[in-house]
């Protein structure tokens, strides 16, 4: 009786009622079946998104059916369906567990099979960043406990905390019509050893089981020598020094990378004068301090093995809560980074990547001989910004950036650097701008004073915006847009000073480079890939040499692309992209991974597409190596997109593809439809 009131009261009694009824039986804990029926419930969740590794809030329901009918009859669910892929859904607290399962050990779920064949079972916890996911096959009129292990648990976490998932789902995998009856759902409590490192030395997944996996160091010199024997034979030979296209058309040498549309095509131009297709890599680098280290403090249970922060690989750790299991095994492999340096550069012109993009290690660049990208940030520590967008009224802004972009002299005369980034994925075109600045900062008073020029009072601004209240400057200066139903002149106001905004940001910067550095390419700010608000990438264009978009897709689509090419004037270098690979090195994320097969299929289509674009420079796989299975220490971000893995063993199934993309993309590229 308790559990069929709980499923009709209200709230607060509702809530009193389920943890009452959930009952404990030898190891389990128990949950509370009758809250399955109310799919009304909503609470906030984190879901993961496929915007580069970017996280979005969405609405989750306590309860959710996905093409199911349910019903509850003598403390048990029965379920119906005729859709592929159908399941229910469940928030843990909903059905009276923790939110906190570090004393778990396994999901159960006791399950009578009342369809006419064998049916497919999917039990699934979804964590902030990855899924746990447990296959089972039930033979018709059969009723069997079928489980679920959460010793992996914490690589499904963002960083912190570890064991609080998203929620957990049953999912029916059947393409015909389906009958189950849910008799139980329960939680086994873990016992005081369950519980225990999921990362090995050397940074792999300890419960996984993959060919190349590594089990002694031994096994890391051994492939560095088998490595060595592939290294020696001869990349490409149809590349120039600089990568470029050998025998394509020669156009005007300047020492310098450049761009030119030739016979209606864009191309890079190589400092010998000859075409250019960027194929490139990001992050190729033993280390960056925030990106590829791991986040070590409060989560020591988690790995088997840490070094030590004074001994031979104390160089590893960026402070005392971060390392890289990437830079050790390189130690461990090469010795010395300088013999990785040379290894790696050795390793881009035999696979046939012909670039090296952003976020690449100084270190190497500087000696590279192999054409590379730069990037810099004009983000600074105590001065406003939100969204990524600075401040850029602020005269401190100004200085700072110049200060910042001075060091683009380094690379004054250097032949191999292609041009630069600034910044990376800014929120250009926000529904809240300027909202999110703080009151009384430069854009603020930048803004009055654009209106002071168009207005002769406040008076007269808050009757052209059709908004009482605004009784003065201050008032104008540092209201919030987003409470005001916006007419056309408020409209109208606030894009003219979007574009004044932009118009300072690009031009402080095309100039500041200019100044340091005549001799490079401004490749603009590294935009996601929605495209942006017409009047922001007109003055983009204006200001930038070539234009970066990071398209996260399964392969540039015409429509899109074409849009950023007529905003802009300008070509396209594709700054990242990538899909994750499906392995027992992680568990898979909240969007689709891939099969080596799948893998090589979509990077060849994806770039052999780019490609064919008129327009087209380039793109760039993002990135050089697998992310930590624990997580970036910033956000979490934990998946198999690298090159290479964290051991630092080629994946063959991308190196076979970027070469077969070499041998093909100047043909491609040349007989491309003409620009439009």
């Amino acid at each position: 009786m308790k559990k069929q009131l709980a499923a009709i009261a209200g709230p607060a009694i509702g809530l009193c009622l389920l943890l009452a009824a959930c009952q404990t039986h030898d190891n389990r804990v128990y949950g509370d079946l009758s809250v399955i029926i109310d799919t009304a419930s909503v609470r906030g969740a984190g879901i993961q998104g496929m915007d580069g590794g970017g996280l979005r809030r969405m609405q989750q329901k306590s309860v959710e059916w996905k093409d199911l009918h349910c019903t509850f009859e003598n403390q048990k669910i029965t379920a119906e369906t005729y859709a592929h892929g159908a399941g229910i859904s469940m928030v843990p607290e909903a059905l009276g567990f923790k939110a906190d399962w570090r004393d778990y050990s396994h999901l159960w779920f006791h399950v009578e099979n009342l369809s006419e064949e064998d049916l497919q079972l999917f039990i699934k916890v979804k964590g902030m960043r990855n899924i746990l996911t447990a296959q089972h096959t039930l033979e018709k009129g059969k009723k069997e406990w079928i489980e679920l292990s959460l010793y992996d648990l914490a690589l499904a976490a963002i960083n912190l905390p570890l064991y609080q998932p998203n929620n957990f789902t049953l999912e029916f995998g059947n393409k015909s019509s389906v009958k189950v009856r849910i008799h139980a759902i329960a939680m086994e409590r873990a016992a005081k050893n369950f519980r225990g490192p999921v990362s090995d030395r050397f940074g792999q997944r300890i419960t996984g089981n993959w060919t190349g996996k590594v089990i002694d160091s031994l096994e890391l010199n051994l492939h560095k020598a088998e490595e060595e024997k592939q290294l020696s034979k001869v990349a490409t030979i149809w590349q120039d020094t600089f990568g470029g296209w050998a025998n394509g058309p020669q156009l005007q040498a300047t020492g310098f990378f450049r761009i030119e549309e030739h016979n209606e095509k864009w191309w890079f131009v190589t400092p010998q004068g000859n075409l250019f297709w960027s194929l490139g890599v990001t992050g190729v680098r033993p280390r960056e301090r925030l990106a590829d280290v791991t986040l070590v403090k409060g989560r020591e249970e988690i790995f088997e093995w840490l070094p030590a922060k004074d001994g031979d690989f104390a160089e590893v750790w960026v402070d005392e809560k971060a390392m890289s299991f990437y830079h050790v095994n390189l130690l461990r492999k090469y010795g010395k980074l300088e013999a990785w340096r040379k290894t790696t550069l050795q390793r881009l012109k035999n696979w046939g990547l012909n670039s090296i993009g952003n976020w690449s290690e100084d270190s190497l660049v500087i000696q590279s001989d192999v054409p590379f990208t730069y990037s810099f940030r004009t983000r600074f520590e105590g001065l406003s910004h939100a969204h990524g967008l600075s401040d850029v009224f602020d005269p401190e802004w100004e200085r700072k950036t110049d200060s910042v972009l001075s060091a683009a002299a380094i690379f004054k005369d250097n032949p191999y650097l292609i041009g630069y980034f600034v910044d990376n994925e800014a929120g250009w075109g926000a529904a809240d701008f300027p909202d999110f600045f703080p009151d009384d900062c430069a854009t603020r008073f930048a803004f009055e004073a654009m209106l002071k020029r168009l207005y002769p009072s406040p008076q007269a601004v808050s009757k052209q915006w059709e908004f009482e209240g605004l009784n003065s400057w201050d008032d104008i200066r540092n209201a919030r847009f987003a409470q005001f139903a916006k007419n056309k002149a408020l409209a109208d106001d606030l894009k003219a000073f979007e574009t004044l905004f932009a118009e300072k940001y690009f031009k402080t910067i095309k100039n500041n480079l200019q100044k340091h550095d005549p001799n490079h390419l401004y490749m603009s700010c590294r935009f996601t890939r929605r495209l942006k608000p017409l009047h922001i990438l007109e003055v983009a264009g204006r200001y930038s040499d070539v234009i970066t978009v990071n398209v996260y897709a399964y392969a540039p689509i015409q429509e899109e692309m074409d849009a950023w090419y007529k905003a802009t004037g300008r070509p396209i270098l594709i700054g990242e992209h990538h899909v994750a690979l499906l392995s027992e090195r992680q568990h898979p994320p909240h969007w689709q991974a891939f099969t080596a097969d799948e893998r090589e299929s979509y990077y060849y289509n994806y770039v052999k597409t780019w490609a064919s674009f008129p327009y087209a420079l380039g793109s760039h796989w993002y990135q050089f190596v697998d992310q930590a299975i624990t997580g970036r220490s910033t956000d979490g971000e934990n998946q198999v997109v690298g090159m290479v893995d964290i051991t630092d063993q080629p994946y063959q199934h991308l190196i076979r593809t970027a070469r077969h993309l070499s041998d093909s993309i100047y043909h491609w590229h040349d007989h491309s439809l003409k620009s439009r």
